[in-house]
């Protein structure tokens, strides 16, 4: 019975090498030789795209001082959590986004993200990522935040003004923060599979549950979730639902087994 569910949410993700950085810690800012561009193409002339973000990569080029280097972390800190919630709370949504990363449908990739978009309130409310950035930064630091996504955003537009359907400087940019965002979403939910959040989005989510039962679930997924998803022995499987039925009531039970049984 338990072996439907960790079957499934093994299949959910694409195995990555992840870094050992603990769950919900956020991304801090790491120091870097500094470089004059985010402009770096590839033997073909390609544009590659920054990593992890433009954004963060930008960040990364500059020199900050340490109260810069603080503010920065505990930005990108908090849009971690937020988007690790994300996942957690709309695990059917990021499924369907990950379904249409191979379908050629660009309209369905649109609403999907449009979909994604209009349920990350906790990150619109802050305004936009690059503004949050910038007030954290010196004068001349945000001057040069500016400049290096300015070139590159010039940079993206060129190259599309010589492919045979231009998408225009407006679309080809949007584009280009849409699959930054959709990195970040990647991310989370790889976070979000490492600390437990996964499993427990897709058992408990939705269920009346108290704020003790809640913290108890949520450390009991996160510590099975360090054996991996896909998790096939037997003793923890059953250890984990014991615990988990302890914790429930009666009528939270019977939410509970047919999850496991695969029926939402």
């Amino acid at each position: 019975m338990l072996k439907l569910i960790f079957t499934l949410l093994a299949a959910l993700a694409q195995p990555q090498p992840q870094p050992d950085a603990a769950p919900l810690a956020g991304r801090p800012v790491e120091t870097v030789p500094p470089k004059s561009t985010l402009v770096e193409r590839d033997f073909m002339g390609v544009l590659r795209p920054p990593e992890p973000t433009a954004l963060e990569a930008a960040i990364k080029l500059l020199t900050l001082s340490p109260d810069e280097t603080e503010r920065i972390n505990t930005i990108l800190a908090a849009r971690s959590l937020a988007l690790d919630k994300f996942v957690e709370q709309h695990l059917d949504l990021i499924i369907r986004f990950g379904n249409a990363e191979h379908s050629t449908d660009k309209r369905e990739k649109l609403m999907l993200a449009v979909e994604a978009f209009g349920n990350l309130a906790p990150l619109r409310e802050r305004g936009p990522l690059d503004t949050q950035l910038k007030s954290a930064l010196s004068r001349d630091n945000a001057k040069a935040f500016d400049r290096l996504l300015r070139e590159y955003w010039n940079a993206l537009a060129d190259d599309d003004k010589r492919q045979p359907k231009p998408e225009g400087r407006v679309g080809i940019i949007a584009g280009a923060k849409l699959k930054d965002l959709g990195r970040e979403i990647e991310a989370a939910f790889h976070r979000a599979e490492k600390g437990g959040g996964i499993l427990y989005g897709y058992l408990f989510q939705g269920m009346t549950l108290k704020d003790d039962q809640r913290q108890r679930l949520h450390e009991l997924c996160a510590t099975y979730s360090q054996g991996g998803v896909d998790n096939k022995d037997k003793t923890q499987q059953g250890t984990f639902f014991l615990a988990a039925v302890q914790i429930l009531d009666q009528e939270q039970r019977k939410v509970f087994v047919k999850r496991i049984q695969g029926k939402k």
